[in-house]
């Protein structure tokens, strides 16, 4: 990702509210890793909500919905 706040604010949401979906991320790749742990630090460990997709049949390219952006 190029732009280093977009990719706070997205990882921010992955972790807090699909932290299942970030754990099984972190596992097959290093940099999503060290995001996870800096997260995890952060928070101690809490985390709001798991997904609602069984994160062992995400594909790769499957993301949350980004609730960083304002619905109309």
């Amino acid at each position: 990702m190029s732009d280093p706040f977009e990719d706070f604010a997205e990882c921010h949401n992955l972790y807090l509210n699909h932290n299942d979906l970030f754990q099984f991320f972190a596992k097959r790749n290093t940099n999503m890793k060290s995001k996870y742990n800096f997260f995890a630090n952060l928070y101690g460990g809490y985390s709001m909500m798991n997904s609602q997709i069984n994160p062992a049949e995400a594909s790769s390219v499957w993301r949350a919905w980004d609730t960083t952006r304002i619905q109309e």
